[in-house]
């Protein structure tokens, strides 16, 4: 089993253009291309946002899962990553 993260994809449909960007970099297969658009097995999807950061046409969206706890550790997925690089010591510094 997987460790998943408070997180799972939501793909716009009306907003993706169905290049199989997001399928190529999923660390865990994941996310399969099914016609036009790409269909992600939510059981198996970690919730690492490597596909977010990777669609051109910005249609990800990593949203809150369902099954998680209302106390997250942060309050979007945006800020969890930004907590996470903070703690490593890997914090983005502005120039």
């Amino acid at each position: 089993m997987l460790m998943a993260t408070y997180f799972i994809r939501e793909t716009d449909t009306d907003v993706c253009i169905g290049c199989g960007a997001c399928v190529e970099r999923c660390p865990v297969e994941a996310v399969k291309m099914d016609g036009d658009f790409p269909d992600v097995d939510r059981a198996w999807c970690i919730g690492c946002g490597a596909c977010a950061k990777t669609c051109p046409s910005d249609a990800i969206k990593m949203i809150k899962r369902p099954d998680k706890p209302l106390d997250l550790p942060a309050k979007d997925f945006r800020a969890l990553h930004g907590k996470i690089l903070k703690e490593k010591g890997l914090e983005r510094r502005e120039p």
